[in-house]
């Protein structure tokens, strides 16, 4: 076979980064030369059979989003919106190939429907040891003097609407990693919950990218969830806060609006009118969005994704108790690259990815 050097994969060149160990580029794709004979009296014909091998990534460029589990409505019918679980954005990252990476992916709070109600669960990723906080669940209302504050979280909950006294929303205390370069947390207020007047209108819990609004029980509406953020690699929104209920009672009469959810994945409140007709239900906040639950509903399930800058990439592994949902090809700032998404994750032995 003349020349067979022609067809061998060039060598790729060292790359260096004080985060991964330098090492040479891989080489492009190989060839097999193939020359047979061919019938009398023609020439022989050379076949190219291209044995490449598949797209490799160094672990540099990459950007990531992680959000936690989104909390609980309140519970009950008047119920506050749910805080949303913590969001923690990653731009131009280098990770480690080669490493094994947990990740954890948060549920979302939940309510029984009688007296228990809880904050989203943490989503973990042990590149650089972050985490993107569980929402902050809602007030709730026992009685008419005898309503909770919203709770603390990624988001705040919103607080329940009382009788005689006024509740204050839940803190978004989602950390804000200022300390890397490259990484963001966004998590904001629920909404303090009103006193009666003319109705009970609850407060909505806060969003990724605003806090919850108050509910206003004179005008008899209840307060929307807080907006959740957009993630500008797939112009998705998410962590989205939940909606108060609200409910007029005592032949009031009038109309009251439950609050909306917040856009990314916020569950809306309910409204019941006087006399006991529930003219819209509660709505969960949307699995995979880390969403708050409205007002009596659970909080929806928290995600994590990662781009990497090379088109079709598979050289990827992940531990058995990792739920892989998706994989898309996705162009960001004019780079053809790879987006993975994880929704789920059970216990904490092989919930890990590795890229080769």
């Amino acid at each position: 076979m003349s020349n067979a050097g022609k067809f061998g994969g060039g060598g790729g060149s060292a790359a260096s980064s004080t985060s991964f160990s330098s090492k040479g580029g891989h080489g492009q794709r190989g060839a097999v030369r193939i020359i047979y004979p061919t019938p009398q009296g023609q020439s022989n014909t050379t076949t190219i059979i291209d044995r490449g091998l598949p797209p490799v990534w160094d672990g540099v460029g990459a950007e990531f989003l992680l959000v936690g589990g989104g909390g609980s409505g309140g519970q009950s019918t008047l119920g506050g919106g749910g805080g949303a679980g913590g969001m923690v954005v990653g731009t131009e990252q280098s990770l480690l190939t080669g490493n094994p990476y947990s990740i954890v992916i948060g549920n979302g709070g939940v309510v029984d429907g009688s007296s228990t109600q809880s904050n989203g669960d943490d989503s973990t990723f042990s590149f650089n040891s972050l985490t993107a906080t569980g929402g902050g669940r809602g007030g709730a209302f026992y009685a008419y003097n005898n309503v909770d504050a919203g709770v603390a979280g990624g988001s705040g909950g919103g607080g329940a609407s009382g009788y005689q006294l006024t509740v204050s929303g839940g803190s978004g205390n989602q950390n804000s990693y200022s300390s890397l370069a490259g990484i963001t947390g966004y998590g904001n207020n629920g909404a303090t919950g009103p006193q009666w007047n003319g109705a009970y209108c609850s407060s909505g819990g806060g969003g990724a990218n605003g806090s919850g609004g108050a509910g206003n029980p004179g005008s008899h509406i209840a307060g929307n969830g807080g907006a959740g953020k957009q993630w500008v690699v797939d112009s998705q929104y998410y962590a989205g806060g939940g909606g108060g209920s609200g409910y007029i009672d005592n032949g009031q009469g009038g109309t009251v609006t439950g609050g909306t959810g917040g856009i990314g994945g916020g569950g809306n409140g309910r409204h019941r009118q006087d006399g006991g007709s529930i003219t819209q239900q509660s709505t969960p906040g949307t699995d995979n969005t880390g969403g708050g639950g409205g007002g009596g509903q659970s909080g929806g399930s928290g995600v994590f994704k990662i781009w990497v800058p090379v088109a079709n990439y598979t050289t990827y592994v992940l531990g058995s108790e990792l739920t892989e949902s998706a994989t898309q090809q996705v162009t960001y700032n004019s780079v053809d690259g790879t987006l993975i998404t994880i929704t789920a994750s059970t216990g904490t032995s092989t919930n890990t990815i590795m890229f080769n």
